[in-house]
């Protein structure tokens, strides 16, 4: 069984989909989201290739697996999100080197005033904190009674 693409010139990508599909059939996996993850890149590769998803799906049912068209699609997102969870994060550029310029030892003032911006970002947090500690339901009801007693005269 080879779940992925078949190299081979002249071998259909579905066909080969369908014989990977009746192998892993064969060795009866706990579920079909298991059999789809298996499958996976091979699925990709033919959608990739210009084959609708339909006809693979149709495919998978030919080769044996009993999956309706809704467990398709959440095999397939459940596949996704796992290989995006474990596939490694790709390595960071180098940072160019006049960022790398060193920084004033803490408490000293530079000539841009760092301690004016800090104040500034300590009052834009305390302002933030207000805002969001303020009841917004009551406002919200005081309003929705004013529009009742609006529209009943």
């Amino acid at each position: 069984m080879d779940s992925q693409p078949d190299p081979r010139p002249g071998v259909d990508t579905l066909d080969a989909l369908q014989r990977d599909t009746q192998a892993l059939v064969a060795q009866r996996l706990r579920s079909v989201s298991a059999v789809i993850a298996r499958l996976a890149d091979a699925i990709s590769h033919a959608h990739a290739l210009g084959h609708g998803h339909a006809a693979i799906h149709a495919r998978l049912r030919a080769g044996g697996l009993a999956v309706s068209w809704n467990n398709y699609r959440a095999g397939l997102v459940r596949a996704r999100k796992r290989r995006a969870v474990h596939s490694p994060l790709p390595p960071l550029p180098p940072l160019p080197p006049q960022s790398l310029a060193p920084c004033p030892p803490p408490g000293v003032a530079s000539a841009s005033g760092p301690a004016a911006g800090a104040s500034a970002v300590l009052d834009a947090l305390a302002s933030a904190q207000r805002a969001a500690s303020r009841d917004y339901a009551q406002a919200a009801r005081a309003s929705s009674a004013s529009r009742k007693a609006r529209s009943f005269p």
